[in-house]
């Protein structure tokens, strides 16, 4: 059986409170992905890229890149999708700044020599590559809101797809409000299932 990998990507805003603006998800109804290159890709299975990220199916003992667990201010749609008491069979949550990323692809040194694989720094490089691209595209940002998922129709709630205009205006209105993107203002949660 193999292992997957599940993500969203938040961006801060200068209060400090974190948004959801991409995701591997399918189940919000009518609303197209952003950066869906960079999610396929951070998806892909790479047992020594979940080792360098988590220690998951290999480099088991450390050291990781991610911090471990999901952060304490991870925004509600995040906590949702990735939380393992709200979806089952998910374990090995943690999450890593666009900083920690670029350190890790800058200086080879932070990547584990226990990880023996010669590809492991063009793997990083890419999924960096593309998370840099899927930035530079997301224009407009979508917030991703909900916390509760119907199971049935795999909608979340709100359904985005069909918001009043009342809640258009203030998600367009948090999505101008968004910190520019730097090093510290994005961060890539994760959890792995089996």
């Amino acid at each position: 059986m193999g292992c997957d990998i599940h993500i969203v990507v938040e961006q801060s805003h200068p209060d400090g409170s974190w948004e959801a603006v991409m995701h591997d998800m399918e189940g919000v109804a009518g609303i197209s992905r952003p950066g869906t290159p960079f999610i396929e890709a951070f998806g892909r299975r790479s047992y020594p890229f979940f080792g360098l990220l988590r220690g998951v199916r290999q480099n088991e003992d450390g050291p990781w890149l991610a911090t471990d667990g999901l952060p304490g201010d991870a925004n509600d749609f995040a906590r949702d999708r990735l939380d393992p008491e709200m979806v089952t069979d998910l374990h090995s949550q943690g999450w890593i700044t666009y900083n920690d990323l670029l350190d890790a692809l800058l200086d080879e040194t932070v990547l584990p020599q226990t990880l023996i694989d010669p590809e492991l720094h063009a793997i990083l490089a890419s999924r960096v590559r593309l998370l840099e691209e899927a930035l530079k595209g997301a224009d407009p940002v979508m917030i991703f809101r909900g916390r509760y998922c119907d199971e049935d129709t795999e909608i979340y709630h709100p359904d985005m797809a069909n918001l009043s205009a009342h809640e258009r205006l203030v998600i367009a209105k948090r999505c101008g409000e968004l910190s520019p993107v730097t090093g510290h203002s994005i961060r890539v949660l994760f959890a792995f299932d089996n």
